[in-house]
């Protein structure tokens, strides 16, 4: 917004929207304590993964956590995060996932470059 010289500028606007990568609600009843290992395949059993660019490879069918494998039933994301994207030596990027079981359990997943982990449970 261009302001005349010596007029006090307008406040900027109001942002209503979600954090840059925060779920959307409602949000996990149950957070773990520390990340639990899980593995994500699709419908094949082909990893599945997200592009540097953000595109999905492969839709997620089970997962599998503590030797136990379960298919999925519905899924949403991914939310991106970007964390440190001003140093390319540091840059992280992960990224967010909400996923159903066919029992009806739901978890918030996180993608860590290659590594599935549960971040919580919705109870």
């Amino acid at each position: 917004v261009l302001t005349p010289w010596g007029d006090r500028p307008p406040p900027p606007p109001r942002r209503s929207g979600p954090w840059p990568g925060a779920l959307p609600a409602p949000h996990p009843a149950t957070v773990y304590r520390e990340p639990v290992p899980v593995a994500v395949e699709g419908v094949h059993g082909e990893r599945v993964r997200v592009t540097d660019r953000g595109a999905l490879l492969g839709e997620p069918a089970w997962i599998t956590a503590d030797g136990s494998r379960r298919r999925v039933t519905a899924w949403a994301g991914p939310w991106p995060l970007v964390e440190r994207g001003w140093d390319p030596g540091a840059v992280r990027r992960t990224h967010r996932f909400q996923v159903v079981d066919a029992a009806g359990r739901a978890f918030a997943l996180l993608l860590d470059e290659d590594a599935w982990s549960a971040e919580g449970r919705y109870d």
